[in-house]
């Protein structure tokens, strides 16, 4: 009886034999598959014979392979669907944001530094915040992965970002210019990273 999960699973073999490399381009070519088949079975044919059809539309490893080469270099790393490109421009923007927010705080820390015998409400804020900034370049390592719990780590960050701009508004009623990019950053990462209804559904 034909099995779609150990046919793919020969097939991404075939691939890497014929040196399609993994896992980002094969995982790509994989999720065209499995498009694909769908299509097919939706067209109304049987599963092996949807299986069939996809690979060939697919194509074979050395054609493949030669395609990923024609497009490798600068441009290919930002990949080659829209979702793998804002993991990826969103996950070095977030890593470059915190390593400089959290270099920066620790040399002030650094400067100043001395044992206390007890913290105070700033020290522990600032020792959160120190928290998040490790989390956030964990986080956007994940985002640039395409793994979903970094993407959540980033919302989180994000939107906890909008509430203290929003806070530093209301308490010091100033807004400097750099805090508004940053705000319109925070924005834009809740916008891009937002689940998408494919995801919704598949939950």
């Amino acid at each position: 009886m034909f099995n779609l999960d150990h046919a793919i699973s020969k097939w991404r073999r075939r691939m890497l034999a014929a040196g399609v490399k993994a896992p980002v381009p094969l995982d790509e070519l994989e999720s065209h598959l499995r498009d694909e088949i769908e299509q097919q079975r939706s067209a109304g044919l049987s599963e092996t014979e949807a299986y069939e059809t996809a690979v060939l539309k697919i194509g074979e490893g050395g054609s493949l392979k030669a395609e990923f080469a024609k497009t490798s270099g600068i441009l290919a790393w930002f990949g080659d669907d829209q979702g793998t490109r804002i993991n990826h421009v969103l996950g070095v923007l977030w890593f470059a944001q915190c390593l400089w927010f959290l270099t920066t705080m620790a040399m002030g820390l650094f400067k100043n530094f001395a044992l206390p015998t007890a913290f105070t409400f700033e020290e522990l804020f600032i020792m959160l915040y120190l928290g998040m900034l490790i989390a956030g370049i964990q986080g956007s390592i994940r985002v640039f992965r395409g793994m979903a719990s970094g993407r959540r780590t980033i919302m989180t960050l994000a939107v906890m970002g909008l509430v203290l701009a929003i806070v530093q508004v209301l308490r010091f009623r100033s807004f400097s210019f750099l805090a508004w990019i940053i705000t319109v950053f925070y924005l834009a990462s809740i916008w891009l990273l937002r689940p998408q209804k494919r995801e919704l559904a598949t939950r």
